[in-house]
């Protein structure tokens, strides 16, 4: 049985995901409402690739972790995410609108590596190939 720390650590990991899926409409959107081609598009979503393996891969997230720690990590992520997406629904002036889709995934780098991470921290070590499956089959 997965303990309840492991447990809230795998719905907050599904609820990152969940935050994060609505990227895949983004290019709708904004296609339909600045009337944008798909170069434009794609540059765009580009551009938030890269600031993801920046905080991810650069080890932006590390140093983050190192200095405020792991939980407060995942809180500033998740209101980063959220502020980010309450922000794209409400907001249209598209400079504004744009900062807040970075604003979006630079929450998402965050929770999303505060997760895997919370994850070992809290599962034992012989649950920890299981915990990660159970993340990682809620994500999908």
């Amino acid at each position: 049985m997965l303990s309840f720390p492991v447990r809230m650590v795998i719905l907050n990991g599904f609820i990152v995901m969940w935050a994060f899926s609505s990227e895949c409409i983004y290019g709708m959107f904004l296609r339909d409402v600045y009337n944008y081609d798909e170069g434009t598009l794609s540059l765009i979503l580009a551009m938030n690739g890269v600031m993801v393996g920046v905080m991810q891969v650069a080890g932006v997230a590390r140093k983050l972790f190192d200095y405020l720690g792991k939980h407060n990590v995942l809180m500033i992520g998740n209101f980063l995410l959220g502020a980010g997406m309450c922000g794209l629904s409400l907001i249209h002036f598209f400079p504004l609108h744009l900062l807040l889709f970075s604003v979006h995934i630079v929450g998402y780098s965050l929770a999303d590596t505060a997760v895997s991470s919370l994850m070992s921290h809290y599962s034992p070590p012989e649950l920890i190939g299981s915990s990660y499956g159970i993340v990682y089959a809620a994500n999908n």
